[in-house]
């Protein structure tokens, strides 16, 4: 009768369950089955129930958990000699559905907890071993450290060798261990709940491996640590990188040193031949216009004094000689000014421009009023420059605008500035023949040639000497133009205009 309920029970609940009739057929079942639990009469024919738990815990099912009930456990002994037997509980008759149920999911539970242990144990072995370091727990109190069985790979040392807690320090290296302890007793005594460094400790054949260790710090309710569970991981390939690194900046800032050393020695050698070279043209030039002087002169006495005794073919070709002496002297002279700018000290002060203007026009014979027009709309803004320099900038822009015109034409030149603080650009604005575009990149190159002597008479170094004279001054020149349309050039200066202005107080 009690079976029937058991089974009634057991469906209820919702469990699977499988019956037999006498103790043989349930041994065979459960041989069969391998159920997780089996529930057992004492008194059942053919075997009985406490032969059934001796033939279990004998054979490989022994970890079957048994329950066995029975009206005979009310008595101690008899209980006892069944759980001697293998039954893992005894239950006395009449037994409550509500107790059986209770037994039963008891002991279905703890094989499936430990059952799961043993999986998280393993993925936890699993995953330390994969770990390139060791996890471990420090008993504090007991001086104690349990490590993970990593360590053997990680640093040599079975497990068992490294349980002592002075085991661990005894390894770090003795340029760390008294960081390393300063660090932990400093974490100690502020109460912090983790401590985390890096330092080198020493495996089992003596080379030593940098580990970051990061752990957590249990506290007693005296406020003492009482455990330390951490981590510890190789940090080797990182402090390598960080040293290649180093070292790679330490090659490559050896590498630029050598280099600018390289540099410097090779600059101040061009700055020593170009100051030689420019010394020397600068000679040559100058020693060249004392004899091209003389043969200027010894031809015009030929021509003035025996000039009616030649023929006329005679007399071409001193007047030929003639013209190309004042040529090739206007070629040194603009060789000398061009040098000159490049040479020696050029202090800069304020210079007033409409002054220089007006100084210029009042003063060069190819600027007069019956040669040209040139509107000046003053006040121009003073400027920060050279003088002497900036004459001959105003003076060689001021030239070609009234020369490069087109035969029978008025030269017209507008002269004006815009304020671009803290700049000021000046700009000549002329009715010349203009230039093509292609040939504006290599317009302010030393013997830059656009037009034919025999058009336009010139040396193609005057717009050189003005490039270079407004570059030593710190500023910039340009020009803006097209062919039949003129062109305006534009210099431009730091401005002076607040040097000029009195302070108010």
């Amino acid at each position: 009768m009690l079976r029937n309920s058991v089974g009634s029970w057991l469906r209820e609940a919702g469990y699977e369950i499988h019956e037999a009739a006498t103790g043989r057929e349930g041994l065979a079942l459960i041989a069969a089955k391998a159920p997780e639990l089996a529930i057992l009469e004492l008194e059942l024919p053919e075997l009985s129930g406490l032969e059934i738990c001796r033939r279990l815990k004998a054979g490989p099912h022994g970890n079957i958990p048994l329950i066995l009930f029975s009206d005979r456990f009310t008595s101690s002994a008899r209980r006892a000699e069944c759980l001697s037997a293998g039954a893992t509980a005894c239950l006395a008759e009449p037994v409550q559905a509500s107790e059986l149920l209770a037994q039963v999911e008891s002991l279905l539970r703890a094989p499936r907890v430990e059952v799961a242990l043993r999986l998280s144990e393993e993925r936890f072995r699993l995953a330390t071993e994969a770990l390139d370091g060791v996890v471990y727990e420090w008993d504090v109190w007991a001086g104690v450290a349990r490590r993970s069985a990593g360590i053997a790979e990680f640093l040599g040392w079975r497990p068992e060798e490294a349980a002592d807690s002075k085991w661990w320090p005894e390894q770090i290296h003795p340029d760390d261990l008294e960081r390393v302890e300063r660090h932990f007793a400093e974490a100690v005594a502020s109460r912090a709940a983790a401590c985390r460094h890096e330092y080198r400790i020493r495996h089992k054949n003596g080379h030593y491996r940098w580990i970051w260790d990061s752990n957590r710090i249990v506290y007693g309710e005296d406020g003492k640590p009482v455990r330390v569970i951490g981590c510890a991981l190789s940090i080797d390939a990182q402090k390598r990188a960080e040293q290649d690194l180093r070292e790679a900046k330490e090659q490559l800032a050896l590498a630029n040193t050598d280099l600018e050393r390289k540099v410097e020695e090779r600059t101040s050698k061009l700055v020593e031949m170009v100051g030689e070279l420019e010394s020397w043209s600068y000679s040559i030039a100058h020693d060249m216009r004392a004899p091209l002087r003389a043969i200027h002169s010894f031809g015009y006495f030929l021509l003035e004094e025996y000039g009616p005794k030649l023929d006329a073919a005679g007399r071409d070709y001193l007047e030929r000689m003639d013209a190309a002496t004042r040529r090739l002297d206007d070629y040194i002279g603009d060789l000398l000014n061009y040098g000159k700018i490049g040479r020696g000290e050029f202090p800069l002060a304020t210079v007033d421009t409409t002054r220089l203007i007006g100084e210029i026009l009042a003063t060069y014979p190819n600027l007069q009023p019956s040669a040209c027009h040139i509107e000046v709309q003053a006040p121009l803004p003073p400027v920060t420059a050279n003088a002497s320099a900036l004459t001959q900038v105003f003076s060689n822009l001021l030239g070609n605008a009234v020369k490069f015109v087109t035969p029978g034409t008025l030269p017209r030149v507008k002269i004006w500035a815009e304020q671009r603080d803290p700049w000021v650009r000046l700009w000549f604005e002329d009715n010349g023949i203009g230039i093509d575009g292609k040939a504006q990149a290599r317009l302010f190159g030393i013997f830059e040639r656009l037009h034919p002597a025999s058009d336009y008479e010139g040396t193609g170094i005057g717009l050189a000497i003005v490039r270079r004279a407004v570059e030593r001054m710190g500023g910039a020149v340009g020009v803006e133009s097209e062919p039949g349309k003129g062109s305006r050039f534009w210099v431009e200066l730091k401005s002076a205009k607040s040097l000029l202005q009195p302070s108010v107080s």
